[in-house]
């Protein structure tokens, strides 16, 4: 479940719209190992074969609590109770140095606007992943489902009819944005900017003018980084125990910027992203509000679940996070002050807003997967990118 530069953006684009208007198939699982289903033993084999395992009887699982703190082969045998960073992050390590993983993400987000009449309340549906990546040393394949990822969408169309999607080598991004042809016909008047419908080329190699760091908030990675998140996660995480042994969870509570950073994205240009489409949709300052959106991140606490497989492999993260202080951030912002009648109606539209943000990742290892091939782009759409993240206040002109 992390989130791009270019994803969010793509997020962007589909508020701008809703708010205006109101290649080679993955293998099948079959054919991959998936992380924590390989075979386990019969009862009766499990209870024969001791011969290579320390782990406690549960009738003695109290008297052998501090021998399962050591995590050094998985979570086998852990004990419900509190559980160390350290030892979190040991859990981590088996999965961070797969090369090739098969990532799917579900997201189910749910906003209330009142005084707009916006109600709209989405749950989990893990069969209907909102993103699907294929990471391989070459680069990484990702296709995002818009319909499923913002929920007005749903209205209009079906799940798969909207989509956006990316083949990232190095530099280069070629990107499909041609199902968005869909959202031009519902509203002629949108104005998508670069991510008109087409198929297109972003590359950042030779432009003097983008930083190495303005080129990783461009480029950035489009799924979980797992060796940063291995490193950062278990270190941000608090009040970390494990719930449950069958399966192995372990749960833990996380600073919203401080998860969006564990995942290898950064807090400042996730906020502004965010805000971005509804600054270009509402005429808002994106600077004001990309640092009321910020605030909120930095002052939301998320709730984190880590399931992990017998076999001590990161199986899925899933978080969930309140983020209506948002609405609230925004108000206390001034961002309407100097707006006059229009600065009342919009703020008068955010107050008692809601927006809640639930994410879940799972993590597939494939033998000798490689990245589908991207089509050949129509056009170099970097210049026009660079000037759209610019104007939005993401990176310096």
């Amino acid at each position: 479940m992390q989130i791009s530069m270019i994803r969010r953006l793509a997020l962007a684009i589909v508020l701008i719209v809703t708010v205006s208007a109101c290649g080679d198939a993955a293998p099948s699982t079959s054919e991959a190992k998936v992380l924590g289903e390989q075979s386990s033993p019969e009862p009766d084999e499990a209870e024969g074969d001791t011969s290579d395992s320390d782990a406690p009887d549960s009738e003695d699982a109290d008297e052998g609590a501090d021998e399962t703190s050591d995590n050094s082969v998985g979570a086998v045998d852990l004990a419900v109770g509190p559980i160390s960073q350290d030892d979190v992050g040991a859990l981590f390590a088996k999965t961070s140095a797969a090369d090739s993983l098969l990532i799917t993400a579900s997201t189910a987000t749910s906003q209330i606007m009142p005084v707009l009449g916006v109600s709209t309340v989405q749950e989990l549906d893990l069969d209907r992943p909102t993103t699907t990546s294929i990471v391989t040393p070459e680069g990484t394949h990702t296709s995002i489902d818009l319909a499923l990822l913002a929920p007005a969408l749903l209205e209009h169309f079906e799940p798969g009819e909207v989509t956006i999607e990316m083949w990232q080598s190095g530099t280069e991004v070629v990107t499909d944005t041609s199902s968005y042809e869909r959202i031009v016909a519902l509203n002629p008047a949108a104005d998508l900017g670069a991510f008109r419908p087409g198929v297109f080329s972003l590359n950042f190699a030779g432009h003097d003018d983008v930083s190495a760091e303005d080129m990783a908030k461009l480029v950035g990675a489009d799924t979980v980084d797992l060796d940063k998140l291995s490193r950062d996660l278990p270190n941000a995480l608090d009040n970390l125990e494990v719930a449950s042994t069958n399966p192995t969870t372990i749960t833990g509570t996380v600073m919203y910027s401080d998860l969006i950073a564990a995942h290898g994205n950064d807090p400042e240009v996730a906020a502004r992203s965010a805000a971005a489409g509804v600054a270009t949709a509402t005429g808002l300052d994106p600077i004001l509000l990309g640092d009321a959106y910020l605030s909120a991140y930095d002052s939301t606490q998320a709730t984190v679940s880590l399931q992990i497989s017998d076999d001590g492999y990161l199986e899925a993260v899933t978080s969930f996070a309140d983020l209506s202080s948002v609405f609230e951030s925004v108000i206390e912002s001034g961002v309407f002050d100097d707006l006059g009648a229009q600065g009342i109606l919009l703020k008068t539209a955010f107050t008692g807003g809601v927006l809640s943000i639930e994410i879940h990742s799972q993590f597939v290892v494939l033998d000798d997967l490689e990245m589908p091939i991207a089509p050949n782009p129509t056009e170099d759409r970097t210049d026009e990118f660079i000037k759209m993240m610019t104007d939005a206040g993401l990176i310096d002109g």
